[in-house]
């Protein structure tokens, strides 16, 4: 059973790094971790992907197919209503949680926006949102997907061609809020809010995901197959790449996933990363891993996403 926490996570001491969350499930345990020692468990009813405030230590989880539960890292939390939702809620600035709900994109305590099919996706920004959109019929083959802005009041289509039947784009807004990084043909893309779109990484078999922003909006980091297991890499908006982490071997007997990316540290001169049931410590130019903690393998073990912010 899990107990153990995250230790400091830097050559820093304890006292001077900003402390980072981290998912963790082993066994029955199931909760949000940080890196200083601090953890909070979340409700065993409740289940689905979590995620954390850009600006608030609080946090959003799916509860059942019809509602929400918004939990603070300090005390308890409340139950919300979710009718219809077709999407995993995630958080905004300024503690704005959103979903989809049918052809609806909803705010909780705020407005909802109609968008012209099923909302999958949602990503939030200051002044705008984006979302994943289903439209068509599967069983006819006349299945699309749609990365559409609302912003507004209003929602526009800003890239078409998704295959419906591969991973979703799973849209990122930059920190600035300018740009939404995506996914598209197992390739890491980014777009405007005026529909111009840049390639950032350039794989014919290969599949990167996860793209996560760096604090200053001018580079991604996310995962990539393309050396047989999961590695991590960096690059600037013009596409120039680098390889973060060179996983070492794992034990005889356990899962050679490799490295996926977690999150940039809010100075932007490191990136967290899963390893398995391990979390780890890169810097944002490339070096050794510094494994923060190790967690007691189990095959019930899970391990990510990770938050780093300034804000908690």
């Amino acid at each position: 059973m899990l107990v153990a926490v995250l230790a400091a996570a830097t050559a820093a001491s304890a006292e001077n790094v900003t402390p980072f969350y981290t998912v963790v499930a082993v066994g029955k345990w199931h909760g949000i971790i940080a890196s200083d020692g601090e953890r909070r468990a979340v409700p065993a009813s409740v289940f689905g992907a979590i995620d954390l405030a850009p600006d608030e230590p609080s946090f959003v989880v799916a509860k059942g197919a019809e509602s929400i539960w918004i939990g603070s890292l300090a005390y308890g939390g409340r139950t919300v209503p979710t009718p219809g939702r077709t999407s995993s809620p995630v958080f905004g600035p300024g503690d704005v949680v959103a979903y989809g709900a049918g052809t609806k994109l909803r705010v909780v305590g705020g407005r909802t926006f109609r968008l012209p099919g099923t909302v999958v996706e949602v990503a939030a920004a200051e002044d705008a949102f984006a979302a994943t959109v289903e439209l068509g019929n599967a069983a006819k083959g006349t299945l699309k997907s749609r990365l559409y802005l609302v912003a507004h009041g209003h929602a526009r289509a800003l890239v078409s061609g998704f295959d419906p039947y591969a991973a979703l784009p799973s849209p990122q807004f930059s920190p600035d809020g300018t740009m939404i990084a995506y996914t598209k043909g197992g390739d890491v893309w980014v777009v405007d809010r005026d529909g111009i779109k840049q390639q950032i990484s350039h794989t014919k078999i290969a599949v990167e995901r996860g793209p996560r922003w760096s604090p200053d909006s001018t580079q991604l980091a996310y995962t990539t197959t393309r050396h047989g297991v999961n590695e991590v890499y960096a690059a600037t908006l013009d596409g120039v790449e680098r390889r973060l982490t060179h996983t070492k071997p794992r034990p005889a007997r356990v899962p050679q996933t490799g490295s996926t990316m977690g999150a940039w540290s809010p100075d932007g001169d490191s990136v967290a990363v899963v390893n398995y049931t391990s979390v780890g410590v890169v810097p944002a130019t490339g070096g050794d891993e510094h494994i923060v903690r190790t967690f007691m393998p189990a095959a019930s073990a899970y391990v990510g996403p990770i938050w780093w912010s300034a804000a908690y």
